[in-house]
């Protein structure tokens, strides 16, 4: 897939353990204003893209499997290792699956956080993926202000999961 790329962070070790350092602008290619992280995860985490967001995700602990959307197909990779990030471009949805216990996951992004810039909807990010292919502008996303749209790609049998 062309809008994803791995990222091999530089680690430090010695007998007491491993350093690994990066920072915006060098390793991540960009200057990140948002640091989040998931754990405790108990079910397959939704599908999602952001419109106008650039991520970098890594497993700092266990391992998980990300599966990635465009509008021609979907690819899984599995995600284990603190050395090795997972860039992705915006418009591109991912789903966090297969969560082994005890894993926690980095995402390291160029925006902050803003809900209305997250699409949760398959229905909803699949035309905005096609426009972005065909060079158009996505379409806004179709939710009442205020809300937040009830995911459709998801084994999660909480409505929490976003």
């Amino acid at each position: 897939m062309g809008n994803m790329r791995w990222i091999d962070f530089h680690l430090y070790g010695d007998a007491c353990g491993v350093l690994t350092a990066t920072g915006g602008g060098q390793t991540i290619p960009f200057d990140f204003k948002r640091v989040s992280y998931v754990s405790d995860v108990v079910a397959n985490r939704p599908g999602h893209s952001y419109r106008d967001t650039h991520e970098v995700i890594i497993c700092l602990t266990g391992k998980f499997e990300i599966e990635l959307l465009d509008e021609a197909r979907s690819k899984t990779y599995p995600m284990e290792g603190s050395h090795l990030g997972l860039r992705l471009l915006p418009l591109l949805v991912i789903r966090l699956l297969r969560f082994a216990p005890g894993t926690v996951t980095l995402v390291l992004a160029d925006t902050h956080h803003a809900p209305t810039q997250s699409i949760r909807i398959w229905d909803q990010s699949l035309p905005a993926t096609q426009a972005r292919s065909a060079g158009a502008t996505p379409p806004p996303i179709k939710s009442a202000p205020g809300s937040t749209p009830t995911p459709t790609i998801s084994n999660c049998a909480s409505p929490k999961c976003l």
